[in-house]
């Protein structure tokens, strides 16, 4: 077993944005790396998300504040009765989920890594 520190973000409203969660969600040195995958048109997200953490003790701290938050506190408030669903990623690690991505031709659907 490896370390966990990449998550999914289920049930995040269409019309958000990358750049919204990155706002969302400051940084302050604890993720490397935010995806949101958008649809193919790229006019919205496909309603989930993946942030890979620095350690495990951030991902847990992430998952402890946002897992079963109303996404009404998003200020979303077509969405209000859905809540965040946070839990592990399958794929775990910057390297490995950053990879995959390199090969996409559409920019929409590239991963950022940040922090750096």
């Amino acid at each position: 077993a490896g370390v966990a520190t990449t998550l999914m973000v289920r049930n995040i409203p269409a019309e958000c944005t990358q750049e919204f969660l990155l706002e969302l969600w400051p940084n302050h040195g604890t993720y490397d790396f935010l995806y949101l995958p958008r649809n193919a048109g790229g006019k919205s997200n496909l309603g989930y998300c993946f942030v890979n953490f620095v350690s495990e003790a951030h991902a847990a701290a992430f998952k402890e504040k946002w897992h079963r938050a109303h996404t009404a506190c998003l200020g979303f408030a077509c969405s209000a009765k859905r809540c965040l669903s946070v839990s592990l990623a399958e794929v775990q690690g910057l390297e490995a989920n950053v990879k995959p991505l390199q090969a996409l031709r559409r920019p929409q659907w590239r991963g950022r890594a940040v922090g750096e």
